[in-house]
């Protein structure tokens, strides 16, 4: 519900049950801040942790009579600082991440409920940013630019930056050159920050780290038949330092529309570049019918032009050998040019619902 003139609010239509009551706004604590996106994005989140109920406003509805109730607007702490590189330069419309260090990890977590908290998330023309509204805690942060890992042999630029407007969908997806404050490429070597409510650090500058960036690829054959695996989908992924960084799993899912995500050539042969030394994750996902037939519609959104029509009308395109996914793990110190990905034979699930 929306406050009137007098902070006067009503919602209707309350089914009976228990209730948390809180303010939507800029600066203010939210309830998703303190959900890991994890707990987030794969399900029901827990929401009876004690400390929601220590910042939140609890309501028990009986569905009978009106109940009146005076929310409370908590003012979190703000984060804020400036991104520059090792020239002095402003480090221009980089990405902002935040993440919360627990007993043993770090999490990461939506920074509030206002879209002002996810326009927070980008260094505006100075390299500042400020992000706001965050609970009581420890906190990492870290600064990356979206890189193009793929070689620039990949076709599909237009839907990536379409999926890569959208702040939440980044937050699911680790870029791979991060630095972390107050110049480190290692998430393990940060300067944690400690805020309580209504804390305000503004002096969180962070210098991008220099590097150097290696290239590695190969080829995707199948186990038994060596055979070459054309236009199957290679994703990397680095590997977790004991955060939540993001598992192969959801890489897998949604790389496509990223920068880390490239297609194998005519020949099985791949290609990455432009990737700072550590350990990685390669997943190797085999053509089917809904890649091949689905390849319109990331077409179509390169063109501006989206319809049912042209996705549904697909030509199906001729069927090919399955494989199952394959996946491998790989420490990058130097260009890697044999990288050999092997598929195992897949076979298919039927049935009726």
């Amino acid at each position: 519900g929306l406050t009137d003139a007098n902070g006067e609010f009503r919602i209707g239509g309350v089914t009976p049950g228990h209730y948390f009551a809180f303010v939507i706004a800029g600066g203010v604590i939210s309830p998703v801040s303190f959900i890991p996106l994890a707990e987030l994005s794969g399900g029901a989140p827990d929401l009876y942790r004690p400390e929601l109920r220590q910042y939140f406003d609890e309501v028990e509805v009986d569905g009978k009579g009106d109940k009146e109730l005076t929310v409370r607007a908590r003012r979190g702490a703000a984060i804020g600082g400036k991104v520059t590189y090792a020239n002095g330069d402003p480090a221009i419309n980089v990405r902002v991440h935040i993440m919360r260090r627990g007993e043993s990890r770090l999490s990461k977590f939506m920074p509030g409920s206002a879209p002002s908290a996810l326009a927070g998330l980008n260094t505006d023309d100075r390299g500042m940013f400020r992000v706001a509204g965050l609970p009581p805690g420890e906190y990492v942060v870290g600064v990356s630019e979206m890189a193009d890992h793929t070689a620039g042999d990949d076709s599909r630029t237009g839907a990536r930056e379409f999926m890569e407007s959208y702040a939440f969908y980044t937050l699911l997806i680790d870029p791979l050159l991060t630095t972390y404050y107050p110049s480190t490429p290692r998430a393990a070597d940060a300067t944690v920050i400690k805020v309580e409510a209504g804390d305000e650090r503004d002096d969180v500058d962070i210098t991008v780290a220099e590097r150097e960036l290696r290239s590695i690829g190969g080829i995707v054959r199948g186990r038994r038949d060596r055979r070459p695996v054309a236009n199957a989908r290679v994703t990397i992924a680095r590997k977790s330092e004991g955060g939540d960084g993001t598992d192969a799993a959801t890489v897998a899912l949604f790389g496509e529309m990223t920068q880390t995500s490239v297609r194998t050539d005519a020949e099985g042969r791949w290609r990455l570049k432009d990737l700072p030394d550590g350990e990685y994750t390669l997943h190797a996902a085999p053509p089917d019918e809904a890649d091949e037939n689905g390849a319109a519609m990331y077409e179509n959104l390169d063109t501006g032009v989206a319809t049912n029509a042209n996705v549904s009308h697909a030509r199906p395109r001729k069927k090919t050998k399955r494989y199952a996914s394959g996946r491998r793990d790989v420490k990058v110190s130097a260009d890697i040019d044999d990288l050999s990905i092997e598929l195992n034979e897949g076979a298919r699930v039927t049935g009726s619902v």
